[in-house]
């Protein structure tokens, strides 16, 4: 792709999912080319945040001088995103949303497991083969993605993974979204078994200016059907 033209964003603001570490993002970043500035927003390892702090602590780590900035947000950042957007915090020129979900995906599961619970399944490794199984089937694709979230549970404690998740449960953001004015994108995975195809809805209802691609692919869009997304938000971001 040529360098971005005068009407394109020149600056990419990422959010990452509920490690919040940014690591996910480094296949991703390969396929980005190199004329965009991006910015990784990550979220604190060790600290317990309320959403309100973790809306806060993403602000902090967006320049003022970044120029209406392409912001792709995937799962747990999703939320934040648009409330970053919603409120005038950002003033991003497109939104791009993957995977994610308005309020709570998983009432009945989040609100049914007490935290302690929930950091204790969250410190046991994932086998490769029970990750096969319940998230991606496909090796090539299973292996090092299942590097990826090993990493990631030796970077963040297993209690603020937990304590994301009770925020999770919490989260609600539908009355915001009518706030959302610019070109906004949402990138579904037709085979998510983390974040149900119903969460599509709410931005649909909420969001006027929302266009909609679903991809073949589990949660973990970004890291593992990285050229496909790349060439729908490049199309995306191109036609506004």
């Amino acid at each position: 792709m040529t360098k971005p033209s005068e009407n394109q964003c020149e600056t990419i603001i990422l959010m990452p999912g509920l490690d919040g570490t940014g690591i996910s993002f480094d296949y991703f970043i390969s396929r980005i080319p190199k004329e965009f500035r991006v910015i990784i927003v990550k979220y604190p390892p060790d600290q317990a945040l309320t959403f309100d702090e973790t809306v806060a602590v993403a602000r902090q780590q967006i320049p003022d001088d970044c120029h209406e900035p392409l912001v792709i947000a995937e799962s747990f950042s999703g939320p934040v995103a648009v409330q970053l957007v919603a409120l005038g915090l950002i003033r991003p020129s497109h939104l791009v949303l993957c995977a994610t979900f308005a309020r709570s995906p998983r009432p009945w599961l989040l609100g049914g497991l007490p935290q302690i619970v929930l950091q204790m399944l969250l410190s046991i490794p994932v086998s490769k083969r029970i990750f096969r199984l319940v998230i991606e089937k496909n090796n090539e694709i299973a292996n090092p993605l299942h590097e990826y979230l090993s990493r990631c549970q030796q970077n963040v404690e297993s209690r603020i993974l937990a304590h994301r998740l009770q925020v999770i449960q919490h989260v609600d953001v539908r009355d915001n979204l009518q706030k959302i004015e610019i070109p906004c994108l949402y990138i579904q995975a037709l085979s998510d078994a983390l974040v149900p195809s119903a969460c599509l809805s709410d931005f649909e209802t909420g969001i006027r200016n929302l266009e909609v691609a679903k991809i073949k692919s589990t949660h973990f869009i970004l890291q593992t059907q990285m050229d496909q997304a790349w060439k729908i938000i490049r199309e995306f971001i191109s036609k506004h």
